[in-house]
């Protein structure tokens, strides 16, 4: 099973999130998502989210909160962050460019296609705690 993460760091009062312009893989490349990769062998989860947003970012967050275990019928299975704190200390660290988005506007942009409700769903764990676990089919398109 291939394992991953993906992170969603917004402002404190939630009107802003960073999200990343993606170039790999090829499926992804054009489009926004949150910040993440690979998990490495042996790595906790919620260590390889720390690693991944430092390395993509420069910022350094400890406060991570898995909002969002997905598991898709290809064997991919990635669990989701959410974070708030100061979004503006959030840098550009990787040829993969790193951007502050209002939140109002997920929507009109070029995203990964379940981005919007990711969002919408790390936003409910902020204000209510709420989990979710997700499993079935990769959207049509997407291939990990």
């Amino acid at each position: 099973m291939k394992e991953y993460v993906c992170g969603f760091y917004f402002s404190e009062d939630l009107t802003q999130v960073a999200l990343i312009h993606k170039l790999r893989p090829d499926w992804q490349r054009g489009r926004l998502n949150g910040i993440g990769g690979h998990v490495r062998l042996g790595e906790p989860h919620q260590a390889a989210m720390l690693r991944e947003f430092a390395e993509e970012t420069g910022c350094t967050v400890e406060s991570w909160a898995c909002f969002c275990d997905h598991s898709w019928d290809t064997g991919a299975h990635v669990t989701f962050w959410v974070a708030a704190g100061d979004v503006l200390a959030v840098g550009t660290e990787t040829d993969e460019e790193v951007s502050i988005i209002q939140v109002s506007d997920v929507e009109a942009l070029p995203t990964i296609s379940n981005v919007p409700w990711l969002i919408a769903m790390a936003l409910e764990y902020l204000k209510n705690g709420i989990t979710y676990i997700v499993t079935g089919a990769m959207p049509q398109g997407n291939q990990q």
